[in-house]
């Protein structure tokens, strides 16, 4: 007994001092809290002034963009006819107002009001060089209106013919900007490198009014209080269009944070300023409540653990028993089934949500056919293959299929099963189990595609190219096989130019406009460098029919490819040479078909470029 008593007393003084000690550690980590609530509240604040700064500039870049690609339609629609020209301009809502210029600054169509002359603007040899202009400040329109506008020059054979101009109304603009709500506490406004103030949201037009109109002058009335050690060290930064971290400086008794985003034009920035004090107040709420909240946790949390403690003794076999259960339970990731075909019948057993994560198993007693709506488009050849099972002799199935969780995406399972017939031959019930090997097949696919794939551009390499064409050739019946070869114009440029990086994106926008002309199952590869190749199989009952559908090809590619890349320096316009060969009329091997499209290749390129050519046995002369 004495024996037992003393075992209490013990327990009891461990319980006190371990209860001590957490108090201590709660009141030590209620002031660590404090201390990181505020370095998060302010890393809040510089991580939405990041992501509204990138979505200023997004906006600006894509009108940027989109003027461009009515400049590039333009080019090639090739008329002067102002009606047909002003169709291009019409219906594009993203900006107010919209004309379209001769060189010598003359509107030619477009919105209903006049236009400052373009001769007398100063970015006007900008245009000329093939170059498009945000304009650096916000520009009065002759109707008293305010506009940033923006230029794009339509280039015709490397020279500028025509320019578009465009402006979005300041009042549209404020909007994007007073999207970044920060609740009347902070402003978001665009200034250039100098510090000159360009457009502000609603609460940086109001605060505007006590800062005068440069962003650096009125830093300098200031007091620095964080970040660079000085404005003439934020002046250098910006204007080497570097990311300002937050600064802090205070202004008549207020305490500020600023944050400096870079945007992709005119080396503007996305400035957001917010009062510190919504910093320390949070703090200040919380400092009392986190640490009282803490202590009465911890004393909680204690009194569980010594309830519990018997219990966790008592029950620890059983426990032990039931994990072990539900680990050999986990490691059979699979569900039973059986199908029966009178009526026509399937239901599941085990636990279908959890092992293949769909409602599949609400079709427990439907038609076996509803359970094809769940299965990969890839993979409704199951159904033939079922069908040919049921009609054979095999007794056995297996195989593996993509099925849909209700999240939508699919996972690889196995079906295995075994048929059971009666003793006149008939098909009676099909009884097996789903397996989840989606671990396992995902990584093996994964293995196969990077041994057949190009790395940068996910199209077949040159390896496996070569063997699907033949095999193509091979199987080819009474259908032509129509080769084509695609090589870049001027790609060495743009790498010399603009650098690899730019290099690559041209190449990876190559794969992309060859996938979206030809359809999954043609084939699509890249031979090396900026050379591809694509492979298609069809049925022509003529010739005029082959060459209509060659041609019409060919030129798509020319259309997708031809792109101007741009960097704050330089632009580089690349087209796209191509040349055809076809089986059986002009060889039935890779190696035939590569080497009479690569000549006819070299006679598209020898005659102008951004061009498609088929080959003729004149070529080779």
């Amino acid at each position: 007994m004495k024996k037992h008593i003393k075992l209490e007393w013990v327990y009891i003084a461990v319980l006190v001092i371990s209860l001590i000690l957490s108090i201590v550690t709660g009141v030590q980590i209620a002031g660590e809290v404090v201390n990181v609530r505020h370095n998060l509240s302010e890393q809040n604040m510089g991580m939405n002034a990041f992501v509204y700064g990138k979505y200023i500039d997004s906006y600006l870049t894509n009108r940027v963009e989109l003027l461009n690609t009515m400049a590039d339609c333009i080019a090639e629609l090739g008329s002067t006819d102002p009606d047909d020209l002003h169709t291009v301009l019409v219906g594009q809502n993203e900006f107010s107002r919209i004309c379209l210029l001769n060189n010598e600054g003359k509107k030619i169509c477009g919105a209903n009001y006049e236009v400052d002359n373009l001769k007398d603007k100063p970015f006007y040899d900008t245009l000329m060089q093939g170059k498009n202009v945000v304009a650096p400040s916000i520009e009065i329109d002759t109707d008293d209106k305010e506009v940033l506008r923006f230029y794009a020059p339509v280039q015709k054979n490397g020279k500028t013919i025509m320019t578009i101009t465009a402006g979005i109304l300041t009042q549209e603009i404020k909007t994007v900007l007073n999207e970044a709500d920060y609740k009347g506490d902070g402003a978001l406004c665009i200034v250039n490198e100098l510090g000159d103030y360009v457009l502000g949201d609603n609460d940086y037009e109001s605060m505007l009014k006590n800062r005068g109109g440069n962003h650096f002058s009125y830093l300098n009335s200031c007091q620095m209080l964080d970040g660079v050690s000085s404005v003439d060290e934020l002046e250098e930064r910006m204007g080497n269009q570097l990311i300002a971290s937050v600064e802090d400086y205070q202004h008549a008794g207020v305490k500020y944070s600023a944050q400096y985003v870079p945007l992709s034009v005119n080396n503007w920035y996305a400035v957001t300023t917010m009062p510190t004090k919504n910093f320390g107040s949070t703090v200040d709420v919380v400092s009392t409540g986190t640490i009282v909240l803490t202590v009465v946790s911890v004393i909680f949390i204690l009194i569980f653990l010594a309830m519990s403690a018997y219990i966790m003794v008592r029950n620890i076999k059983l426990r032990t028993e039931n994990e072990r259960h539900n680990i050999l339970e986990q490691c059979d990731q699979s569900v039973s089934f059986q199908v029966t075909f009178r009526p026509h019948k399937m239901e599941f057993y085990g636990d279908v949500k959890s092992i293949i994560g769909t409602e599949i198993g609400k079709l427990s007693g439907e038609a076996v056919y509803d359970i094809y709506d769940w299965i990969h488009e890839d993979d409704y050849s199951l159904r033939g293959r079922m069908s040919s099972f049921w009609e054979g002799e095999d007794t056995k199935f297996n195989t593996e299929v993509r099925i849909r969780n209700i999240k939508g995406t699919y996972r690889w399972y196995r079906i295995v099963g075994i048929l059971e017939r009666n003793e006149f031959g008939a098909n009676e019930s099909f009884v097996g189990k789903i397996v989840n090997v989606d671990e396992e097949l995902s990584e093996e696919k994964e293995l196969v595609q990077r041994a057949e794939n190009d790395m940068l551009t996910g199209v077949l390499n040159k390896k496996t190219m070569e063997k699907r064409v033949s095999l193509m050739l091979k199987n080819r019946g009474d259908k032509y096989v129509i080769f084509y070869m695609v090589d870049l114009d001027n790609f060495k440029n743009v790498n010399d130019t603009l650098g690899h990086i730019y290099g690559d994106q041209a190449i990876v926008e190559t794969a992309q406009c060859l996938n979206k002309v030809f359809a999954n199952q043609d084939c699509i590869g890249r031979l090396g460098g900026d050379e591809f190749a694509v492979c298609v199989s069809y049925q022509a009952f003529d010739e005029q029919g082959l060459l209509e559908f060659i041609g019409k090809k060919a030129q798509e590619i020319c259309a997708g490819n031809r792109r101007t890349y741009t960097d704050n320096a330089s632009s580089v316009s690349i087209t796209s040479s191509i040349g055809v060969a076809y089986a059986p009329d002009m060889g039935d091997s890779f190696t035939e078909l590569y080497t009479q499209a690569d000549c006819a290749l070299y006679y598209s390129k020898a005659n102008g470029k951004d061009q498609y050519h088929i080959y003729s046995p004149k070529d080779d002369n």
